[in-house]
């Protein structure tokens, strides 16, 4: 681990030590936990997108709408906060607009904890709608399938223009803070290709046991 990395690792364990429970979910970029992440430069590089709006250089995040002519795959990551621990649930839901581009949820930044696939559902909302959240939390999933692949040749991801769809990754993250010596950062991923994509929700949470 670079010089760099390191310092900003010991900040993150800082954090812990002064972390108490809460929700699950990503953190904000200016909160202790997101300030400490930034300082390993996870986000370091070109393959990396931020979340800000190129008009206003604020963050902005889903629901939102997102145009892209990059001419390589770049990322759209989050840092999971330090209270998710056990086994979390992370979702997008989202529906391409215009292009030809892939984009899909990917846990590639998760390390060994990323062990399940990618599941891909349709979703039951009208085409070329703006769904609120309620309306993502009671739209049902169906034609649901494992989104391994994603590039326009050889897909095992449906992606049809103007169709809404649902990107799930269940993941299980040890007690341990933090839980590896990296930030946890689950993003969704776009190809290079012209791409314009509605995405409607992208968070975490604790899933929930059975009654």
């Amino acid at each position: 681990m670079a010089l760099g990395h390191r310092r900003g690792f010991d900040e993150v364990e800082s954090v812990c030590r002064f972390n108490v429970e809460g929700e699950c979910t990503f953190v904000n970029h200016d909160s202790a936990e997101g300030i400490a992440a930034k300082k390993t430069c996870w986000d370091c590089g070109v393959l990396w997108d931020g979340w800000r709006d190129s008009a206003t250089g604020m963050e902005r995040l889903p629901p939102r709408k997102l145009t892209s002519e990059s001419p390589y795959w770049q990322y759209m990551g989050r840092v999971l906060s330090l209270n998710c621990k056990g086994p979390v649930h992370i979702r997008t839901v989202f529906s391409r607009t215009e292009g030809s581009g892939c984009f899909k949820l990917t846990g590639e930044m998760l390390g060994e904890l990323s062990s399940s696939s990618i599941v891909r559902c349709e979703l039951d909302l009208p085409p070329r709608s703006s769904p609120t959240l309620q309306d993502v939390a009671r739209a049902q999933e169906v034609n649901c399938t494992e989104c391994s692949s994603c590039n326009r040749e050889h897909t095992s991801c449906p992606l049809e223009t103007g169709r809404w769809y649902s990107d799930t990754l269940e993941v299980w993250i040890p007690p341990s803070c933090p839980p590896q010596g990296w930030p946890l950062v689950p993003a969704v991923i776009r190809d290079a290709a012209p791409l314009a994509v509605h995405i409607a929700h992208f968070d975490a949470s604790h899933v929930q046991a059975d009654p």
